[in-house]
């Protein structure tokens, strides 16, 4: 079984850790560059993982001590259009696959949106090579509103995606 809740700056280094493997393993599904991500500083990822009120958060999921799973929301923060926001950097370490942790760390997210009552929408881009994404996200109601070809550039072709969103 695991366990799902916000993370805080004190986790930021296990949160590097699953980061940099998710970025290495799963290296089509995000846009960071492992090297890259090698050189933020600690300070700065403390930061990117500290939860605002009725902002931004970080869920992970942990199993045995470990954290094994994690997602991010990014509320907007214009003015007009702070009624939505992003979910990113979703990731489940490949041996916790299967055990249904990515469906678990979405409800818990898509849950604490709904509890805010001004959150009108929740949107997320997935590539089109992330089949079982895909399904999750479609099975949770996101629903696709627009495709973007050749969205991102590899060394070796291009990425499309999808873009989704969850009407709250």
């Amino acid at each position: 079984m695991f366990e799902i809740r916000v993370l805080t700056p004190d986790d930021a280094s296990i949160y590097r850790g699953l980061r940099l493997q998710a970025l290495t393993h799963d290296s089509h599904a995000f846009l960071v560059d492992p090297d890259q991500y090698r050189q933020v500083p600690l300070e700065t990822i403390q930061g990117q993982i500290s939860s605002e009120p009725e902002g931004k958060f970080t869920l992970g999921a942990f199993q045995n001590g470990n954290l094994i799973g994690m997602c991010t929301f990014l509320r907007e923060t214009h003015p007009k259009i702070r009624h939505k926001g992003k979910v990113v950097a979703v990731y489940v370490h490949p041996q916790a696959r299967g055990q249904g942790v990515a469906r678990k760390l979405m409800e818990t997210l898509i849950e604490r949106v709904r509890s805010y009552g001004t959150v009108e929408q929740i949107q997320l881009g997935v590539s089109h090579t992330q089949i079982a994404a895909q399904k999750l996200y479609e099975s949770l109601g996101f629903q696709v509103f627009a495709h973007e070809k050749q969205a991102v550039k590899l060394a070796d072709g291009y990425l499309d995606e999808e873009w989704r969103v969850l009407v709250l």
